[in-house]
């Protein structure tokens, strides 16, 4: 009986860690999401990780927007400023101000895809070159949106 019950409990702790031991970058597509805070943290997360870090590393020693380089600490490696990449911090501050995300928002976007996308990084050339296709839609994105900020505002208001 108490074999039986063992056995349980490893086939229940099997079933819950699975899906974490699963995840793939390929998970956390920016086309995919549900937000501009998701969207924008997605892709900041994919700029840093682009830059192939040690994430055994305890503290990495980064360049952030609008400053010199600075340290990136364990488990997150999260910039002061919540923005790895100059493009989805100006992205940010044109969404924000049109009222489509809050810097609440965001920064709890910026925290959860941090934790899942550091864990399923596993610096493979695959992951190279998955993550460099998406920053081209990051990037894609951020002139979208830049564009759309130019054209509202020469919009004729009515």
């Amino acid at each position: 009986m108490k074999a039986k019950s063992l056995l349980s409990v490893f086939a229940l702790a099997a079933m819950v860690g699975s899906p974490a031991s699963a995840s793939s970058l390929a998970d956390y597509d920016v086309q995919k999401a549900d937000s501009w805070a998701d969207a924008l943290a997605i892709c900041d997360v994919t700029k840093f990780l682009l830059t192939d870090p040690n994430l055994n590393s305890e503290v990495i020693l980064a360049p952030v927007p609008g400053g010199a380089p600075v340290a990136l600490y364990r488990p997150l490696f999260l910039p002061p400023s919540n923005f790895y990449s100059d493009s989805m911090r100006d992205t940010f501050e044109r969404a924000q101000k049109s009222g489509q995300v809050t810097i609440d928002a965001y920064g709890a976007a910026r925290n959860r895809y941090a934790r899942l996308m550091l864990t399923a990084y596993r610096g493979t050339k695959a992951d190279h070159d998955y993550l460099a296709d998406r920053m081209k839609l990051c990037y894609a994105l951020a002139a979208d949106a830049s564009g759309r900020a130019r054209t509202s505002k020469a919009e004729p208001k009515h």
